[in-house]
């Protein structure tokens, strides 16, 4: 009977390290995508900053 219990103790202490390394896995995935996401933002933003530097802020025409 001990050894039943034992059994179903690693069963289970298995299926649970499985489901954290799932999570840890998913939660990794999703925070290089958003890092990507953010990384390609903050290049836009850069590029424009250094276009207004560059040539200064626009002014706009109102009929």
């Amino acid at each position: 009977m001990k050894q039943k219990y034992n059994e179903e103790i690693e069963k289970e202490t298995t299926k649970l390290k499985y489901q954290l390394w799932k999570a840890k896995y998913d939660f990794l995935t999703s925070a290089i995508e958003i890092g990507k996401t953010y990384g390609n933002l903050r290049k836009r933003e850069v590029k424009l900053q250094d276009l207004n530097k560059e040539f200064g802020p626009q002014s706009i025409i109102t009929a």
